[in-house]
């Protein structure tokens, strides 16, 4: 018995094979994204290959070696990349964070506020300056030459405790006017956290608040408030150089995070008030916080208030 095949077959096997071939491939292939940010302009890139943490790193060390150091000699160091929409981007954050194994890795860079982000799988988006990302880039790479996890080692730990909080993160004020003696009133003792004593403050009068701060703290009429934190270091044995401010609404929902950068002279002013309020409310001076364990929690004398 002879059985008989069609001309097409043998073209449509082929067909069939190449195909599956094609989609148990597709799987596997690797993807790293990036979102340059600059001068109000966002890109976003895409690349078909594997960068991860410290290959990110080591691109933006060496821009940063360069005289011209921004987003677009950055992009141009990223080898066969593509621009993609901003939509695409998010999906690559999604397909990271759900660990599909086709997402390298996803990164930010703004190169206006000199901040370098990485999506973690495990922590989400982790944000550190860039001198500090620089910094750990040179210390895994110097010296004897070592393998690439001991160079990962080493670059980790030179980025512990290097991480960005959200307060370092959030929106900037720019100051209408200087702070002055008696604009800012602290309302309760402070509580100490790690190495800094935290001074719940509110501002004098709307009209201190709105000449210093400005409008995008204003509080509306509806029951809203603004929450102001003056914090004391206790290891520098100085005011922090910025003011963490919250605007709530009404219903205790955070509505907004800000940040106000402290003057020399306004942190002096403030100490100074700090140190008096303590004076007044615990018999305390600063200097006898400094010498209490570092614990967080309340402050010794805090209970006069109770």
């Amino acid at each position: 018995m002879v059985t008989s095949y069609s001309a097409e077959e043998p073209l449509a096997e082929a067909q069939g094979i190449k195909s599956t071939i094609q989609q148990e491939a597709e799987p596997r292939q690797i993807f790293s994204a990036f979102r340059l940010e600059q001068g109000g302009v966002s890109r976003c890139l895409e690349i078909d290959r594997a960068l991860e943490l410290l290959d990110a790193a080591r691109l933006l060390h060496r821009c940063l070696q360069e005289r011209d150091g921004g987003a677009d000699a950055f992009a141009r160091k990223i080898c066969g990349s593509y621009d993609i929409s901003s939509e695409r981007f998010d999906a690559l954050i999604q397909e990271r964070l759900e660990n599909t194994g086709r997402v390298a890795g996803v990164f930010e860079l703004d190169f206006d506020r000199r901040v370098f982000s990485a999506v973690s799988i495990m922590d989400g988006w982790k944000s550190f300056w860039f001198q500090d990302v620089s910094a750990a880039v040179c210390h895994a790479f110097r010296g004897e030459d070592c393998g690439q996890e001991a160079r990962w080692q080493k670059f980790l730990d030179r980025l512990a405790g290097k991480e960005l909080t959200g307060w370092e993160l959030c929106t900037p004020l720019k100051a209408l006017r200087e702070l002055q003696p008696g604009d800012l009133l602290f309302t309760e003792p402070a509580e100490r956290r790690d190495r800094l004593l935290d001074f719940p403050a509110v501002c004098a009068s709307n009209t201190v608040q709105m000449e210093v701060f400005g409008p995008k703290v204003t509080c509306a009429e509806n029951g809203s408030w603004l929450d102001i934190y003056v914090s004391y270091d206790i290891a520098r044995q100085e005011v922090r150089d910025y003011l963490e401010l919250a605007l709530y609404r009404k219903d205790g929902a955070l509505e907004k995070s800000f940040r106000y950068d402290l003057a020399p002279a306004e942190q002096e002013l403030l100490q100074s008030e700090m140190e008096a309020y303590c004076q007044t409310q615990t018999g305390m001076s600063l200097e006898d916080y400094r010498q209490e364990p570092l614990l967080d929690g309340p402050l010794p004398g805090q209970e006069l208030q109770m």
